[in-house]
């Protein structure tokens, strides 16, 4: 099947996911802790948080930078102060999304995508380069993925542009007063996948 069928690849080599009932937390000192399993068994590893919350659920590890960012989804209640017509919006590459009255909002997301995509683009054709040299030289490939092909700087350009995405939805959401109701991460989604067919196809 990976043969014939043309497939992505996946970066996330920094990640672990510990299940609700594998690890434990406690206090100590002004902060919560969290123990968790380690590869020697029945020896686990204790974590200091940067908060007297301690999580709950299933914890998803991010190693980023030097430091462990800990992860775990809670339920918050929303309530919007909205009426209960339904309407119909067109989202889109250029803007945000275009409403039933033919406004358009979050007209900057179109060049904020496009800048990202063409940068994208010019970073990974080259990084593709440096890769297939690497290959031809075996006794120096491993110095030259660490010191050419590292991921710090692109995922902290990754982060700003993602932010600055989230800006320009929450700031279209605002546009329109509050009358329309509109999942952001549903956007987000939609509009990443749209920039990395971009970048496969190039």
């Amino acid at each position: 099947m990976r043969k014939y069928w043309k497939h992505g690849r996946n970066h996330t080599m920094n990640q672990i996911v510990v299940r609700s009932d594998n690890y434990t937390t406690f206090q100590l000192g002004g902060h919560a802790w969290i123990k968790i399993p380690s590869l020697q068994k029945r020896k686990r590893i204790a974590y200091p948080l940067n908060t007297t919350l301690e999580p709950t659920g299933t914890l998803r590890l991010i190693l980023k930078d030097g430091e462990v960012e800990v992860h775990y989804t809670i339920e918050v209640a929303e309530a919007h102060n909205c009426g209960k017509a339904t309407i119909g919006i067109d989202k889109g590459y250029t803007e945000v999304f275009v409403d039933f009255e033919g406004k358009h909002y979050g007209e900057s997301l179109g060049k904020l995508l496009t800048k990202h995509s063409d940068r994208l683009k010019k970073k990974y054709q080259a990084r593709n380069k440096i890769l297939a040299i690497a290959n031809k030289k075996p006794h120096k490939k491993q110095n030259i993925i660490e010191k050419n092909l590292g991921r710090k700087k692109l995922n902290r350009q990754n982060d700003k542009v993602q932010s600055q995405k989230k800006d320009t939805f929450a700031n279209a959401k605002r546009g329109n007063g509050g009358n329309i109701h509109i999942t952001t991460d549903y956007f987000i989604d939609s509009i990443d996948n749209i920039v990395h067919k971009n970048i496969d196809n190039c």
